[in-house]
């Protein structure tokens, strides 16, 4: 009977040790084989190119369902903070990492940023996700939605960002449609702010 009692006991424990995945690349993860490796190639390029312009390191992951990737249990937001600190993703002083979270089969999706943004970068953040990302998910269009995230994050955030300039203000701009939570095929996005994770040191060799 203890020995049973002891297995009980240690059942929730063994599921708390859920480990996350390592990174296949310093830019793009595609977990969920949304990507040809032409398309692959091409994002990773692009990601690459705007590093070197803008210092700003964006990583993009993609899953079914976070659960299969150590997130079982948790909500997207935090299991995005926890990938964006394991991975090490931006400069560790500057704080100025980028995470394109998305999980097709959980039809979720996040955009993650390092502790060294002001707010207004959150807002921008969102829109990336409401008006250039959605529509082409709720379209069964993956890669150009991908594309559109990607795209829209280097040139709405990191070079913004690299530039210190600050972005304009969002409550005065009229084009910026906030797309119903209950769409159908509508990624789930939660209220501003974007989450904001904190950094961890980079690891080395990626």
């Amino acid at each position: 009977m203890l020995r049973f009692v002891f297995l009980l006991l240690m059942v929730p424990a063994m599921g708390m040790a859920q480990t996350l995945p390592s990174p296949l690349s310093d830019t793009v993860s595609d977990y969920a084989d949304l990507l040809t490796p032409e398309q692959e190639s091409a994002l990773t390029i692009k990601l690459k190119t705007a590093r070197v312009e803008t210092g700003v390191h964006i990583t993009l992951a993609t899953m079914g369902r976070i659960s299969d990737f150590g997130g079982s249990g948790q909500s997207i937001e935090s299991y995005g903070k926890k990938l964006f600190n394991s991975w090490g993703i931006g400069d560790a002083t500057r704080n100025d990492g980028v995470l394109i979270l998305i999980a097709k089969d959980d039809r979720e999706m996040r955009i993650a940023l390092g502790a060294g943004y002001d707010p207004v970068y959150d807002g921008l953040a969102q829109r990336v996700i409401d008006r250039d990302v959605l529509p082409l998910f709720k379209d069964e269009k993956y890669p150009e939605g991908i594309e559109a995230a990607a795209i829209g994050v280097i040139d709405r955030i990191a070079k913004p960002f690299a530039a210190k300039t600050p972005p304009q203000d969002l409550a005065s701009d009229d084009s910026w449609i906030l797309y119903p939570a209950n769409w159908r095929y509508c990624y789930k996005v939660a209220a501003m702010p974007i989450l904001r994770c904190a950094q961890s040191k980079p690891q080395s060799g990626r």
